[in-house]
């Protein structure tokens, strides 16, 4: 097999043209090295690289620089690192490593053991010799470090936590962990240091893009939410085994079934890309907020009720007793007077019947007795459903202690007991084999809410990005500027396209592939974008072009697009009024 291969030296780095003295663009370079050269602290070159970047010129006078050849395939992932190395991966199963600072020299080739089409791979900031890791088709999660400091990247760690296709990666809040979305609904976390990945969450649909701002993550996929989490919340449920729980749900307004093919998180703001629709962006304040008056809201409402069962039981116990068995809907079944009493129960919500025709003692044992069947059958209630896997785990743990040895009332059948109970306690006992705390069930961690239909969603669209087109394929969505300033999106039509944050306006576009445009990198220290897509390379853009885009035909393009998103819509609502006429029939 052939190994990873260290290429030879960087050339000289070629000097790039210098803007006309009397262009704009070099008058405004001008001013800002002048108040760099001010400036009494060493501040003053870092406020220059964020003023210089940042203005809109910068975007305006963009062009491609250099295109990166050697892929044998799409290239499917790119990711910035320190000192302008940059990362590419595709669908010929290899990262190339890249040095911006060396006219994209090529440094290294490295060949991964994936056996699908690599989607993602990113640096992990944070951890020295340099480590990145990457995503595939194949669900195989991997990580590459190097030995020394030059040295070339070696494989690290392997890890196939996924049934389905492994698509984004983040990093996560600490040195050396990050985050893997896949498309089996999983979120999992995973540690360079740590042979064994983290299952943090599981969801009923595809996930397509995760994103972080460094104190929250959100997850989106083929569902019209976006639910985000606090990383602060992870650290706490993992340690006490619960299931994690957003504090902030966003809903995309849609009439179809749109799904976000991607997301970008810079400070308050989100970035929703949608299939056939524009770009959307919330505010993870307004978020914040819906979810928690949501969450305020239930909580007053279960107090009410707690407090409305509270006066309800203060009623005397023969009341108590007598009303349940009027509530009852099944007739009572005669049986002889004894102090161990036969509960017909089954698979449905049986309820418990009580006989009036028992003694006062005799009913005293017999509501202790069917309390305890009672919570059995509610385990074999949880057990059938599919969807209640979080349930059946907690009540089984508690179980499987009480059979341990810790005093279990619950009564092994005897020989008077009905066949239904004798089967009922069989199956509870497979159950406790099946999920014993020594194999822990795979999607613990189950969201416990759909929020599509709730009060915690948050609908208010504060910015609406139009002009690109996409429809055929899984985009991502960025942010330029040091300060995340302006919006960037692939299309369709083989342009990505850049709007200004604020005021939704689009600045320009460029074209930058033969085909679709998927994939835009933003690096802020050198302001420079990366893009690829269907073709087989990268392209590199700087803000060094003597005279700005031009975007004259911009009508004729954003109505053209505009067509293409209103046809496929066409195409959701006949699909989804053909689902319903089946359902009908």
């Amino acid at each position: 097999m052939e190994s990873e291969e260290e290429l030879a030296l960087p050339p000289a780095t070629p000097t790039p043209p210098s803007p006309s003295a009397s262009s704009p663009l070099a008058m405004t370079i001008a001013s800002l090295l002048i108040s760099r050269s001010l400036a009494p602290s060493p501040r003053g070159a870092v406020q220059f690289q964020r003023m210089y970047a940042a203005r809109p010129a910068m975007f305006f006078n963009l062009e491609k620089r250099l295109t990166l050849t050697g892929h044998s395939g799409c290239v499917n992932a790119l990711g910035w690192g320190p000192d302008g190395l940059l990362l590419s991966g595709g669908d010929d199963l290899t990262v190339r490593v890249w040095d911006y600072h060396a006219g994209g020299h090529l440094l290294q080739r490295v060949l991964t053991p994936h056996r699908a089409n690599i989607f993602s791979t990113q640096f992990l900031p944070g951890v020295q010799p340099l480590c990145f890791a990457t995503c595939a088709g194949d669900g195989r999660v991997c990580a590459f470090q190097r030995r020394t400091t030059h040295g070339p990247f070696k494989l690290v760690r392997e890890w196939r936590p996924f049934h389905a296709m492994a698509k984004r990666i983040v990093p996560a809040r600490f040195s050396g962990q990050f985050l893997c979305c896949a498309g089996d609904g999983v979120v999992a976390l995973f540690d360079i240091n740590c042979e064994r990945s983290q299952e943090l969450l599981y969801v009923p649909y595809r996930l397509h893009s995760i994103a972080s701002n460094g104190r929250f993550f959100c997850v989106a996929g083929s569902s019209s939410q976006i639910l985000v989490f606090d990383f602060e919340d992870l650290k706490r449920d993992i340690h006490d085994n619960k299931a994690l729980h957003p504090v902030a749900v966003f809903l995309v307004p849609s009439t179809h079934k749109s799904m976000v093919t991607g997301v970008a998180f810079h400070a308050d703001h989100i970035l929703v890309s949608v299939s056939g629709a524009a770009v959307h962006r919330f505010s993870m304040a307004e978020g914040l907020h819906t979810f928690r008056a949501a969450a305020q809201a239930e909580a007053e409402a279960k107090a009410a009720d707690a407090a409305a069962a509270d006066a309800a039981a203060d009623a005397p116990p023969f009341s108590q007793k007598r009303a349940r068995a009027e509530e009852a809907p099944a007739a009572v079944s005669e049986s002889p007077p004894s102090k161990t009493r036969r509960t017909e129960c089954n698979s449905t919500n049986a309820p418990m019947i009580l006989s009036d025709q028992v003694d006062d003692e005799a009913g005293r044992e017999e509501s202790r007795d069917g309390d305890e069947e009672m919570e059995i059958c509610e385990a074999q209630d949880e057990i059938v459903g599919e969807e209640e896997v979080v349930e059946v785990h907690e009540v089984v743990e508690e179980e499987g202690r009480e059979e341990d040895g810790e005093g279990s009332d619950i009564e092994l059948p005897q020989e008077d007991e009905s066949l239904d109970t004798q089967r009922l306690l069989h199956q509870l006992s497979i159950a406790r084999r099946m999920l014993n705390l020594n194999s822990q069930p795979r999607f613990l961690r189950v969201l416990p809410t759909d929020y599509t239909e709730s009060n915690y969603s948050c609908r208010n669209v504060v910015g609406v990005y139009e002009g690109h087109s996409n429809v055929n394929t899984v985009k991502s969505v960025s942010f330029l500027g040091p300060d995340g300033e302006f919006v960037c999106s692939g299309s369709d039509d083989g342009r990505y396209f850049i709007w200004e944050l604020e005021s939704q306006h689009l600045v320009a576009y460029f074209e930058a592939d033969q085909d679709v445009v998927n994939i835009m990198e933003y690096n802020p220290l050198t302001a420079t974008v990366a893009t690829s897509g269907i073709d087989y390379d990268v392209k590199l853009w700087a803000p060094t072009s003597m005279s700005p885009s031009s975007i004259r035909d911009r009508a004729e393009v954003v109505r053209h697009n505009q067509l293409v998103h209103e046809h496929y819509q066409e195409q959701l609502a006949l699909a989804s009024s053909e689902e319903e006429g089946c359902g009908l029939q």
